[in-house]
């Protein structure tokens, strides 16, 4: 009885290589570089560079996109496009922390291709790791270059009114 099933199930996958199998390896997706690396100031944006690749054999859509929580943080453009096999797109990525943002944070791109057959819609993507080093010394810079000068002028207007 098992081995009936066994039979059944291996020949029903035969049969779906063989009658779609330019749409199981049609949509195909490659990235460069692996990771993405960004160093930046709460307030202020960084832009980094991702090339999308289609390796598969078709032409392709793709969709570029961040992960839910950082949203906000990434603008990616272009974020939709179609490839023919072995074109390269060129991505540009710009992140803008937020102002209390400080710190390391860990975050994801997702590169989705899609094959645009109507025959089966399979597709591959690609989940790329970004790494965010936001520094936090600017905005301490500034509250400190702020209470010195509000200490100066403190202090100006006592020895005014202190030499009168």
């Amino acid at each position: 009885m098992q081995g009936r099933w066994l039979l059944t199930a291996f020949c029903l996958v035969i049969a779906v290589m063989l009658l779609f199998p330019v749409s199981l390896l049609a949509a195909g997706v490659g990235i460069a570089p692996r990771e993405l690396e960004f160093n930046a100031y709460p307030g202020s944006s960084a832009n980094e560079t991702l090339y999308v690749i289609n390796t598969g054999d078709n032409e392709a859509e793709y969709r570029v996109y961040s992960e839910e929580k950082y949203k906000n943080w990434f603008d990616i453009a272009p974020n939709e496009f179609t490839l023919t096999p072995n074109e390269v797109k060129e991505v540009q990525i710009t992140v803008s922390p937020p102002l209390l943002a400080a710190g390391d944070h860990a975050a994801y791109i997702y590169v989705a291709a899609t094959n645009p057959s109507p025959q089966l819609g399979m597709g591959a993507g690609i989940k790329v790791p970004v790494h965010l080093h936001i520094a936090s010394w600017p905005l301490y810079v500034a509250i400190g270059m702020v209470a010195l000068l509000v200490g100066l002028a403190a202090f100006l207007v006592w020895r005014r009114n202190r030499a009168y």
